[in-house]
């Protein structure tokens, strides 16, 4: 609102929890759970309106310049019986506009929700580390794929088409490690089984001499338990 007073437009997506936030429009999750993709829901107050539209979740989003009742159809990939295929879906104009003129911290923020390492921690200060750590390496990412677009002649440039940031990030890693490139799986040879010992295989068995004559065993006598009186 101070935006727009000030004659400064704006429009941007915005969480729930945040002060100011229509009270009627803040259990999003509860409203969201049974409602099918594309349904949306908004509040205005004054100039500002707080637009609720669910795609793969609900997302909020908060504009001095779109309408309500401004729609766009778009297509999404969906699950049904097990097989991913297009749908179409109704969307407010409000987030294609968002998303098609959205700038550079937005792109940042976006690719740094997919991978960050941030995790909760008591001191804040390691919080800020492991995001500035995450915010390098999207940095590099963008610079590194500029980059490879204005030589794509250079052979060590050359990555698959499919080349992402995860795949960057595990790249930078196997440097760090000094871990090898990838290589052909090792195989393991097959290790022919052996069979189990018969039970019923011993050692010696007794035997009735011909001439009637006993002797100590030869196998309990190497084993020490002396001579059968």
């Amino acid at each position: 609102q101070a935006l727009f007073m000030n004659g400064t437009p704006s429009s941007g997506t915005c969480k729930t929890n945040r002060e100011g936030f229509p009270k009627c429009m803040k259990e999003v999750k509860v409203w969201a759970r049974r409602l099918e993709r594309g349904s949306m829901r908004w509040a205005r107050e004054s100039n500002v309106l707080t637009l609720q539209w669910v795609d793969n979740r609900p997302v909020s989003l908060i504009t001095s310049i779109d309408s309500a009742n401004d729609k766009k159809d778009v297509e999404r990939r969906t699950k049904t019986k097990g097989v991913f295929e297009k749908v179409t879906v109704s969307q407010p104009y409000a987030f294609h506009r968002y998303n098609q003129y959205m700038n550079a911290v937005d792109r940042s923020d976006q690719m740094l929700a997919c991978h960050n390492v941030n995790r909760k921690c008591y001191r804040w200060w390691k919080t800020l580390f492991f995001h500035l750590i995450d915010m390098a390496i999207v940095n590099s990412f963008l610079l590194f794929q500029s980059h490879r677009n204005s030589d794509p002649g250079n052979p060590a440039l050359h990555r698959k088409s499919t080349y992402s940031i995860v795949d960057f990030r595990e790249e930078i890693i196997r440097q760090i490690c000094g871990l090898a490139e990838y290589d052909r799986p090792p195989v393991n040879e097959q290790v022919q089984a052996v069979p189990p010992p018969d039970q019923f295989c011993t050692a010696h068995l007794p035997i009735n001499a011909a001439n009637g004559v006993r002797r100590n065993c030869v196998v309990c006598y190497a084993e020490g338990r002396g001579e059968k009186k």
